[in-house]
C-alpha cells in the first residue's frame, strides 16, 4: 500500500512522461515476450523498462543508483483488466537490499517475499521476478507504472500520466 500511495503522490506532483512499448519476438522467433519503457521524471531523470516473459518479469531502473544511506524503493505496479494489481518492490536500506516483495493490492491486500538477486551496476538496478509466484502466475498485464524514490520522496522519479497512474502495457 505504501508503494501505491507513493506512486500516486509522485504522479500527483507531475513527475510523469511518455512511454514506449513493443510486442516483440524472442530471439528464436517463437514470440514470448512483451516490453515497455518509460522516462522516470522527478528530482532527476531516468528510465524504467519492463519485460514480460512466460516465466518472469524483468525490471530495470536506470538513473537512480542505490544510495549508501537512507531508504530507497524501486517499484513497478502491474494491473489487469479485472482490476487485480501487483506491485514488484525492492527496498534498499543504507545501501543494502532489505526486502524484495510482491504485494497484491486490493480488498485482500497480501504481501510476501519473493527471492530475487538484483544486479546493481552504477545507477542501474535490474531484478527478475518469477511468474511462478501465486500473485503473478495468471496476471494478464494490461497496465503498468514504475517509480524509484527515497523514503521522504525528496529523491526519485516516476512515470505515468498525471490523471491516471498507469500506462498501457502492450
Amino acid at each position: 500500500m505504501r508503494g501505491r500511495v507513493a506512486a500516486l503522490v509522485l504522479a500527483g506532483l507531475g513527475l510523469v512522461t511518455a512511454c514506449s512499448d513493443s510486442d516483440a519476438d524472442s530471439p528464436d522467433g517463437a514470440g514470448g515476450f512483451r516490453e515497455a519503457s518509460c522516462e522516470l521524471e522527478g528530482s532527476a531523470s531516468g528510465q524504467a523498462a519492463l519485460v514480460e516473459e512466460d516465466d518472469a518479469f524483468t525490471v530495470t531502473w536506470d538513473g537512480f543508483g542505490v544510495p549508501s544511506s537512507d531508504r530507497f524503493d524501486y517499484s513497478v505496479q502491474l494491473a489487469d483488466e479485472q482490476g487485480t494489481r501487483a506491485q514488484l518492490l525492492l527496498v534498499y536500506q543504507d545501501g543494502e537490499l532489505a526486502e524484495h516483495l510482491v504485494n497484491v493490492v486490493g480488498a485482500d491486500f497480501r504481501q510476501h517475499d519473493q527471492e530475487t538477486a538484483p544486479q546493481v551496476e552504477g545507477d542501474r538496478v535490474t531484478a527478475v521476478f518469477a511468474r511462478d509466484d501465486d500473485a503473478l502466475t495468471d496476471l494478464e498485464v494490461t497496465q503498468w507504472h514504475a517509480a524509484a524514490y527515497s523514503r521522504d520522496l525528496s529523491v526519485g522519479g516516476a512515470c505515468g500520466p498525471e490523471d491516471e497512474p498507469f500506462l498501457p502495457f502492450p
